[in-house]
């Protein structure tokens, strides 16, 4: 049956969760509280509408479990606390919290991790498999489960601390695409190398969880991506993507991003792409769609240069492309000098940094200097002879 809101009357959506707020008034459509015996929300009450056990305070929640733990009868709990000493029950409960701080700072990992993702519900997921759980059958269970405090000073360094001790798969795999969406970002501290968060990244393409497998895709779409770690998992990227109807646009930017930079040339992106709010679609769709105004536009920014730069240089487009060699790292360079060479178009615009860079004036690798000389010679100059080396 349809929940209806209790402050209003109007019916909710048929994927209304607890706690979720009425569609019509906005209100709390139902009150909720945990039972004690079966773990579950159930609607405030008497008793419990999946188990039957009478409900208790929510106070004296958890000397009910550490009861249930104990082996109370499931229907005399509630008159066992009404009667007890509250001394006894302040005990029981204090007992119960050390399980109960346990799971909660697997739960906060959590949530800490899908607040930089796109979608949510994850840290609520474990709160729901963890609770029926408490308390932990003994001291040996329960320090098994317990973690270290966090001591990164930055999200990224927190991050990969929940990343290397977590014993939760999807915990685990949450992380890292965090980090990555932490990386994506800019984030100004993030200097730690990629390659285990892409390989969770990966593994969660494969993971039963329908949610999980999207996220994993749209931060393996993601331009900044696509541009500077070359192939990715495409067919399995493209299989979840296609199924990804709640992030159509997106997915689609994302599988015509993957395809412009495997083949080369300009792909169609949906209309609304271009001009969509968020920035990174739009960019990415600019990227996709090989769109002259938006990338030039974005060449004066440092985090898109780059990517906005090599496109260009892909479309054979004249721009001042000089100037912003110097500031490109030796991995950058070598792709813009590799397309360049392969274009085989004389580029005199380029000479005093090429020359400088044949010179040994830039840390090159081999196979871009190598490029740099192609290019002098397709335009050779006075003295030219660093070009014939």
């Amino acid at each position: 049956m349809r929940v209806l809101c209790e402050a209003c009357g109007h019916a909710q959506p048929p994927d209304w969760q607890p706690g979720d707020l009425c569609t019509q008034c906005g209100a709390v459509a139902r009150r909720e509280k945990r039972c004690h015996w079966c773990a579950r929300l159930t609607p405030e009450g008497r008793f419990c509408r999946h188990c039957g056990s009478g409900l208790v305070p929510d106070a004296q929640y958890g000397a009910a479990r550490w009861l249930r733990h104990l082996g109370a009868d499931q229907f005399v709990i509630p008159d066992r606390l009404a009667a007890m000493d509250p001394e006894q029950v302040d005990h029981f409960t204090r007992l119960y919290q050390r399980h109960a701080a346990v799971a909660e700072r697997h739960v906060d990992d959590v949530a800490f991790a899908e607040s930089y993702l796109r979608q949510r519900g994850w840290a609520q997921s474990l709160e729901n498999e963890l609770l029926p759980r408490l308390p932990l059958p003994n001291d040996d269970a329960l320090a098994a489960l317990a973690q270290p405090a966090r001591q990164g000073t930055t999200a990224a360094e927190q991050l990969l601390e929940i990343r290397a001790t977590t014993p939760f798969v999807t915990t685990r795999q949450l992380s890292a695409l965090a980090r990555l969406r932490l990386w994506q970002a800019g984030d100004a501290g993030f200097d730690v190398a990629l390659g285990p968060d892409l390989d969770l990244a990966e593994q969660a393409l494969r993971a039963p969880d329908a949610a999980l497998r999207t996220e994993a895709a749209l931060v393996l779409i993601h331009w900044r991506l696509v541009v500077s770690t070359g192939p990715l998992p495409l067919p399995a990227v493209a299989e979840v993507l296609h199924a990804a109807t709640d992030f159509a646009v997106e997915a689609a930017v994302g599988l015509a991003l993957l395809a412009a930079h495997r083949r080369g040339e300009a792909q169609p992106v949906p209309l609304a792409a271009l001009a969509a709010e968020d920035a990174d679609v739009a960019f990415a769709a600019a990227l996709a769609h090989h769109a002259p105004e938006p990338l030039l536009a974005a060449l004066p920014q440092p985090g898109r240069r780059f990517a906005a730069a090599l496109t260009l240089v892909k479309m054979n487009l004249d721009f001042a492309l000089a100037p912003l060699l110097p500031g490109f790292n030796p991995d950058q360079l070598a792709d813009l000098l590799r397309v360049l060479a392969w274009q085989k178009q004389p580029r005199p615009d380029l000479r005093p940094f090429l020359t400088a860079a044949v010179a040994g004036q830039y840390d090159l690798y081999p196979v871009a200097r190598q490029a740099a000389r192609e290019l002098l010679a397709l335009a050779p100059g006075p003295a030219d002879d660093l070009a014939r080396e």
